[in-house]
């Protein structure tokens, strides 16, 4: 991670300048979202957390327990601008910053 906040720059759900510690579930998913070079160095590490967190579920696992109507729809849309690839646009990354922002401000950590 950067020492220094002035070399963060955009990314799917972090805003310029603001550092994130993206995060996966399985080694795999952390090695495919970090899109390396070929023959790059990677590392992936596990993390225990001290205590429980406090977790907004953008997972399309989470989709279910939704009955149909304006939330569940909403939910969608939120759920699939996470998972969308970028094509490098700074600007189709704003919603999802947005939104990320919101939850961390309500002390949830967003889980995608």
């Amino acid at each position: 991670m950067p020492p220094n906040n002035d070399m963060v720059g955009d990314g799917r759900v972090n805003p310029f300048l603001i550092k994130y510690l993206y995060t996966a579930e399985d080694p795999y998913t952390a090695l495919v979202e970090a899109r390396p070079y070929l023959k790059s160095m990677v590392s992936i590490a596990e993390i225990k957390t001290n205590e429980p967190l406090l977790v907004a579920d953008f997972s399309f696992e989470s989709f279910g327990h939704f009955e149909k109507g304006f939330e569940r729809d909403l939910l969608f849309l939120i759920m699939d601008d996470f998972s969308t690839p970028s094509n490098g646009e700074i600007k189709n990354y704003l919603p999802i910053q947005y939104i990320t922002e919101f939850v961390k401000s309500r002390n949830y950590i967003p889980r995608t």
